[in-house]
């Protein structure tokens, strides 16, 4: 879809979510502001167990530090965050789907990873430290489980058109901005402490592992 029309990209998500019909839906984008080498990252989940009242569950603006992060490894740490709210869904036995616009992360997980790993060359992969706690994170799904990992298409909002696009993506992606520039990691949405615990203290756990500054708010 080098050459996808708004509608072709706004398509995809639809077909995706009524083919999967998740219970739980993730979205996760990350940003990256050259001068200072300082990433953010994006988190939007939607709880669509009651389909006729949707509702937002978890949103996250995270803070990346250190002076150190690419574009790269912005959407690989967002990524990696947003596989431990689905492993949260996964324990609880929910349908979770995880959607992000970084093809890289994607098809690292979905399939690049998988042909790294047979042929022994994971460690020799940029961004070695990143993929080592995807694949901890991935093993720890079974094989057919009910977590999905899919791409989807950024920046389908349209001023023209006073849309917003895929919604999901779209906060995500101001979030991650936000993130870039405030030096400052928060929940803004965490209905019943859902994830807040556990998800924040292995997200810190594994971000200070790679050596990302890094600090969720006490809530």
């Amino acid at each position: 879809m080098a050459n996808a029309t708004r509608e072709d990209k706004l398509g995809k998500h639809d077909r995706l979510m009524k083919r999967l019909d998740p219970d739980i839906v993730i979205y996760v984008d990350g940003s990256i502001r050259m001068k200072s080498k300082c990433g953010g990252g994006g988190i939007v989940t939607l709880d669509r167990r009651k389909r006729d009242k949707p509702r937002t569950l978890l949103t996250a603006q995270l803070h990346y530090g250190g002076g150190f992060m690419t574009s790269a490894t912005s959407e690989l740490a967002t990524f990696i965050v947003g596989l431990l709210v689905a492993k949260q869904c996964y324990y609880s036995g929910i349908k979770v789907l995880l959607l992000c616009d970084c093809d890289y992360a994607v098809q690292g997980y979905n399939s690049w990873m998988d042909n790294w790993l047979e042929k022994d060359i994971l460690y020799q992969k940029a961004n070695f430290e990143y993929w080592e706690h995807i694949k901890v994170i991935k093993d720890s799904f079974v094989e057919n489980s009910q977590v999905f990992i899919k791409h989807i298409h950024g920046h389908t909002d349209s001023k023209k058109l006073k849309s917003r696009g895929i919604v999901g993506n779209y906060i995500a992606d101001l979030l991650a901005n936000r993130g870039s520039d405030s030096k400052e990691s928060k929940t803004i949405v965490d209905l019943g402490g859902a994830f807040k615990g556990s998800v924040a203290k292995e997200t810190e756990e594994i971000l200070h592992n790679i050596g990302i500054e890094f600090a969720w708010d006490k809530l």
